[in-house]
């Protein structure tokens, strides 16, 4: 499993690559290709918007994710 610090710097690297995708698809002549066009649009935008929620509620989410999680009980 991956520490805190680990995730986040993932989480980072992963958002700023998609970040520069999107602008390369706004600022571009590409974005008149329908295959980066959809690429764009239905895989990395999505991907941005997750990476950017997951880091700005990933306290929020580990609180909850560890509740959810089943205790393992030694018998």
């Amino acid at each position: 499993m991956l520490s805190n610090k680990n995730l986040r710097n993932n989480m980072r690297l992963l958002h700023l690559i998609t970040a520069g995708v999107v602008g390369t698809f706004i600022y571009s002549p590409w974005s008149a290709d329908p295959t980066f066009a959809f690429a764009t649009r239905w895989i990395v935008l999505p991907i941005l918007i997750i990476t950017g929620f997951v880091m700005w509620q990933q306290p929020r989410l580990t609180k909850l994710l560890r509740r959810r999680s089943p205790t393992s009980t030694a018998v």
